[in-house]
């Protein structure tokens, strides 16, 4: 286990996302939504052999079921961080954009009444990951500045050359 590179603890984690501007956050958010979309498919797909095979593969279903097991743990260990993601925005004072469970096979243009949910919404459509991003990213929701102004100089600070090699890679 000593050779093996253990994950950030969810405490390390909590602390290093401070430092973030406001777009990374939300870029680590989708980072980790892309990657559960994928264990899904994957337990999705050793589920779906697992029948198909029948009982003739026990110990290699076993196994199979072994790998859909630690994926569901690390898929929790995700969900985890995403919570630490949102707590992180709202502490600084934002309204977190929810970016969906990462389950939805296709969340681009969805659409939605404006009655039911309120706002947030352009042209009967709800705002999918790929909008949130690059808002964002801009600092701009609907043209209305959602970022704090004391991250303009974290972001600086990220933007140097030197900083590239230091820091925590989350």
């Amino acid at each position: 286990m000593s050779d093996e590179s253990q994950p950030i603890t969810l405490a390390a984690f909590a602390e290093a996302i401070k430092a973030l501007p406001l777009s990374a956050v939300y870029a680590k958010a989708l980072e980790l939504r892309n990657s559960m979309g994928h264990l899904h498919r994957s337990n999705a797909e050793l589920r779906m052999y697992i029948d198909e095979s029948g009982t003739g593969q026990g110990v290699e279903n076993r196994e199979l079921g072994d790998y859909i097991v630690e994926n569901e743990g690390v898929i929790d260990a995700m969900t985890e961080r995403i919570a630490l993601l949102k707590a992180e925005v709202e502490r600084r004072g934002q309204q977190w954009l929810d970016l969906g469970d990462g389950n939805d096979a296709d969340q681009s243009e969805r659409p939605v009444d404006r009655h039911e949910t309120g706002g947030g919404l352009s042209n009967g459509t709800a705002p999918t990951a790929t909008d949130a991003a690059t808002h964002a990213g801009s600092g701009r929701i609907n043209s209305t500045l959602v970022s704090d102004p004391s991250n303009r100089a974290s972001d600086s600070q990220h933007d140097s050359p030197e900083s590239e090699e230091e820091g925590i890679h989350l």
